[in-house]
């Protein structure tokens, strides 16, 4: 049984159209199911795929959640999204 989900952004700050790796540390160790399910807060300011990777489409501030199996347990981390025209 999933006790915590940590999430860390390999950069917690990213251009428009760039991308950063989201990682999850789940405890403990040697919980059964370690599958971690994505998501953001704002679909209009990046995307996520099933592996955690961010992609940045407009600029803004979003939450990254990571989410156990059984939809209780779960970690967040906020990446900044900037316009490099600006």
């Amino acid at each position: 049984m999933v006790t915590s989900i940590t999430l860390k952004a390999a950069a917690t700050s990213i251009e428009i159209g760039k991308t950063t790796q989201i990682t999850a540390t789940v405890l403990p160790a040697d919980a059964t199911d370690k599958t971690v399910a994505y998501s953001i807060n704002d679909k209009t300011l990046g995307t996520i795929d099933a592996k955690g990777v961010l992609t940045g489409i407009k600029a803004g501030t979003v939450t990254v959640t990571g989410t156990d199996s059984t939809g209780k347990v779960n970690g967040t981390v906020d990446v900044t999204i900037t316009d490099p025209a600006k």
